[in-house]
């Protein structure tokens, strides 16, 4: 198996955080699993910066 090193963007969230990610992003939702450290996310910018540039 290849190592790919990858990039963790975010582990826990405050409730402002999330309100804001509400107000600003459609998917995001106030009963986050990030304020209770259940989630965490992997930048995709890690997997695709070829195509990204």
């Amino acid at each position: 198996m290849k190592y790919i090193p990858f990039t963790i963007s975010s582990l826990t969230r405050s409730k402002q955080s999330v309100s804001d990610l509400v107000d600003n992003n459609a998917n995001a939702v106030l009963n986050n699993a990030h304020l209770r450290s259940k989630t965490f996310d992997i930048s995709y910018r890690t997997f695709y910066k070829d195509v990204l540039k």
